[in-house]
């Protein structure tokens, strides 16, 4: 994998999918993580005058909106701080007939639980597409082909975007590429979660680490190279566990079917 040409080839491509949109820049969810750091940087080689970030807090650690911060503040980049707690309130009194923590800690129902992180996904992506219209700005996502694939996103959240710039990588492509951008050691350490309650993480609520996942696709496809990769379960349960992800939520990465009528005008 030639990370480093990358740096410089995705740039181009965002460019080139930004203005044969009519569009005149980029807007990004800062989340305070690796992916969402690494498109922003990349994004800031293509629009380094046109690029806006929205840093969304509800029920997010402190430390989340402080990296997202740090990454923004060292490299110039504009941005909004929207915290939009009173929304997710007005939507659960709505649903719910209460409220609960806006963290999700004192949710013990796991379907309910992601139906409410699902919503904050969600609404963090009308204000994007808000801010996008008016600016005439073309929404980034920040999803690498190991999420993708295994359909680890917000149908219609994270997932509702204009363009995937790191689609091609993997997670542990990502966090290389991270380095060779020089995203802050805060960021590139932390352990991966997408914040929505308190105490998540991406690899235990998928029952995988990211490098078994990335083995469990390169096996799907019958990849040829396999890096050097951790595992620490068996890899016949790695490879099943894999598959069936991607097999379940092929549905999340395709536009919606629709029924077809038989016309003979």
């Amino acid at each position: 994998m030639r990370l480093n040409s990358l740096k410089e080839e995705i740039p181009q491509w965002i460019t080139k999918k930004v203005e044969s949109a009519g569009l005149r820049g980029v807007i990004i969810g800062a989340s305070g993580g690796i992916d969402s750091a690494v498109t922003i940087k990349l994004a800031k080689k293509a629009f380094p005058g046109n690029i806006l970030c929205l840093i969304m807090p509800c029920g997010n650690t402190l430390k989340d909106s402080k990296d997202a911060k740090l990454l923004l503040k060292r490299n110039n980049i504009p941005y909004k701080i929207i915290n939009f707690e009173n929304i997710f309130d007005k939507f659960q009194e709505n649903v719910e007939k209460r409220n609960y923590k806006s963290n999700l800690e004192d949710v013990t129902d796991y379907s309910k639980k992601l139906a409410l992180a699902n919503t904050k996904a969600r609404i963090r992506m009308m204000f994007l597409y808000y801010y996008s219209q008016i600016n005439k700005y073309m929404v980034l996502g920040t999803g690498n082909r190991t999420e993708l694939e295994i359909g680890y996103f917000t149908k219609y959240g994270d997932g509702g975007v204009d363009i995937l710039p790191l689609a091609g990588l993997f997670k542990r492509e990502v966090i290389e590429l991270g380095k060779i951008l020089r995203v802050p050691s805060e960021i590139l350490e932390k352990t991966p979660s997408g914040g929505l309650w308190k105490n998540q993480t991406d690899e235990d609520e998928i029952g995988l680490s990211y490098d078994e996942l990335e083995y469990g696709i390169r096996k799907y496809y019958k990849l040829k190279s396999e890096p050097e990769l951790e595992l620490n379960h068996d890899i016949d349960y790695i490879i099943k566990k894999t598959s069936e992800l991607i097999r379940k939520n092929k549905h999340k990465k395709k536009a919606p079917p629709g029924f077809k009528v038989e016309r003979n005008d």
